[in-house]
């Protein structure tokens, strides 16, 4: 049997890219691309050393001692990363069953090669069923992993002088992250904009967030204010105004955040005044 190097790194990259993508995305956890893309690459040089060196390289212990060093890369060194990287492995598990009832489906012979099975997976199938599997686990498995209402965290957000003390509903399936920073971001109600910066301001103004930029960036040209992309279910794109503060969630310790404020109420009962994802737990 022939090996193309490039084949098997470039594939591997690709699948790699995407399960550690999904893994992140289904615990909520804010993941960059970027880094999820390089723990991918790793993952393929190493599919390609499974070819070369002996076989122990490629047996169960190796596998899963390549998984301990690479998956930190996609997650970063923190303790809230063990879930996400749990379930990247679920995720691989699961997609390696879908490609074993491939073959069994299309009745594929196994190939004896260095010490190990390997089915004649096409490149393109590999790739589609792949893809498949992330576009399936993001609809179903997404809704399911996501807390539920009434999971209330005490909340505290600081900008300069000024400190708000609030609920905030914890939504581990809210990924929303400012693209420039990568910082995590809360959704405060906008009736407490003007609390926050000290400067009366209509939240209905909120509703135009390009223009309350405008004009609040001049009266208060101390703090950098942000335009933050979303996305929401009827809402195919948007903007938020946000201020970059320092928050608290319980008895964590503080952390900087863009605290976006919304035109709208985030609570129909008030029993919450802002919403925050798994990352800021």
């Amino acid at each position: 049997m022939v090996v193309y190097g490039d084949i098997v790194v470039s594939v591997n990259t690709a699948l790699n890219f995407l399960i550690f993508l999904l893994g992140g995305r289904l615990c909520g956890y804010p993941t960059r691309p970027w880094r999820c893309f390089v723990a991918g690459g790793f993952g393929g040089i190493y599919a390609l050393v499974c070819y070369i060196l002996p076989s122990w390289v490629s047996s169960p212990l190796g596998q899963a001692l390549s998984f301990s060093l690479i998956s930190p890369i996609a997650y970063g060194f923190r303790r809230r990363a063990i879930r996400p990287c749990a379930m990247a492995f679920l995720c691989s598990t699961a997609l390696a069953g879908c490609v074993f009832l491939l073959t069994q489906i299309f009745s594929l012979g196994a190939i004896l090669f260095h010490g190990g099975l390997y089915y004649p997976i096409g490149t393109k199938v590999l790739l589609l069923t792949a893809a498949g599997f992330y576009l399936v686990a993001t609809i179903f498995a997404a809704s399911a992993l996501r807390h539920g209402k009434g999971e209330l965290q005490s909340f505290s957000v600081s900008l300069g002088e000024k400190t708000l003390h609030l609920n905030a509903l914890v939504d581990t399936g809210n990924t929303l992250q400012d693209p420039m920073s990568g910082l995590p971001v809360a959704v405060l109600d906008g009736r407490r904009c003007g609390e926050l910066l000290s400067l009366p301001v209509p939240h209905t103004a909120l509703q135009d967030p390009t223009g309350a930029f405008s004009v609040l960036q001049e009266k208060l040209p101390h703090i950098r204010l942000r335009l933050v992309p979303y996305r929401a279910v009827g809402v195919d794109g948007g903007l938020l105004l946000a201020a970059p503060c320092t928050v608290q969630t319980g008895k964590t310790k503080p952390r900087k955040a863009l605290v976006a404020f919304s035109p709208t109420p985030v609570s129909d009962g008030g029993e919450y005044e802002a919403l925050i994802g798994g990352d800021l737990c």
